[in-house]
């Protein structure tokens, strides 16, 4: 499931992105990704499914350095386009 969700000024169907939107946010969505899925819910007011709390599920740790090579590469790239935020 998308954590975050958005349609862009440049759109040319945005009313169908806000729709969409709509749609993922309804309780009928929201009770099936709850439910169904297991996801945590992105509407306020949705029921948590039974199951592990958010704050106690463990952060993923990632060695980057096991990922392969490239990677400084990357982040060189992210950092010189002024995209990261720190």
């Amino acid at each position: 499931l998308a954590t975050g969700a958005g349609v862009l000024a440049t759109s040319e169907v945005q009313e169908l992105g806000t729709q969409l939107i709509d749609f993922l946010l309804s309780p009928a969505a929201q009770e099936f990704f709850t439910g169904v899925k297991v996801e945590y819910p992105a509407a306020k007011g949705t029921e948590i499914a039974e199951g592990t709390p958010l704050a106690e599920v463990p952060a993923t740790v990632v060695d980057f350095d096991e990922l392969g090579s490239g990677f400084r590469e990357t982040l060189e790239m992210i950092n010189s386009s002024g995209l990261a935020s720190n």
